[in-house]
Formats: C-alpha cells, structure tokens, sequence
C-alpha cells in the first residue's frame, strides 16, 4: 500500500470517530441541559458555548492528529459518516429518563 493511499484510509477512519465522538458529546450535553438547567436561559447559552468550544477542539485534535490540521473534502465527508452513524445506530444508547 502506499503512502497515499494509508494516509487517505487513516483520514477516513479517524474522521469517521470523530465524527462518533461528536455525537456523543451531543448526546451528552443535551441530556446535560435537559435535566440540570433547563429553566436557565444564561446558563443554557454559557453550556452551549462550551459545547461548540468542545466540538471545535475534537475536531481540531483528530484532524491535527491524522491529516496534521488540513480541512479536505475527505475529512469532512467521512465526519458526516460518523455523525450519520451515531444517529443511525448508536442515538438510542443514552436515552435520557424524563
């Protein structure tokens, strides 16, 4: 296999759990609000901040780490497999009691 070709499968394949992890953290922060603030507006947009914050950074880190920071179509394909994923398969798994 050549460099190319495992660079571009190692995109793919990190980008894709990136993609995972992101919707899990989704998950995470809404059940977050949904049960601890939802009455606060401030403290709702300060969660919602953090949350975007934390979203940017994973996909910084996971991009920095297999493609050293570089935005390619790829990348951005293969992270909206993983949140398709996530929605498709694996949404259920943390299903808040309300």
């Amino acid at each position: 296999m050549t460099h190319l070709i495992s660079s571009q499968v190692t995109v793919m394949a990190v980008m894709t759990f990136c993609g995972l992890t992101t919707g899990l953290v989704t998950d995470i922060f809404r059940i977050f609000i949904h049960r601890f603030i939802a009455g606060h507006k401030f403290l709702t947009i300060i969660i919602k901040v953090l949350y975007c914050f934390t979203v940017a950074f994973l996909i910084s880190d996971y991009l920095f780490y297999s493609n050293s920071g570089k935005i390619t179509p790829i990348s951005c394909i293969f992270f909206g497999v993983g949140l398709w994923l996530w929605n498709r398969y694996l949404h259920g798994i943390i299903t808040p009691r309300f």
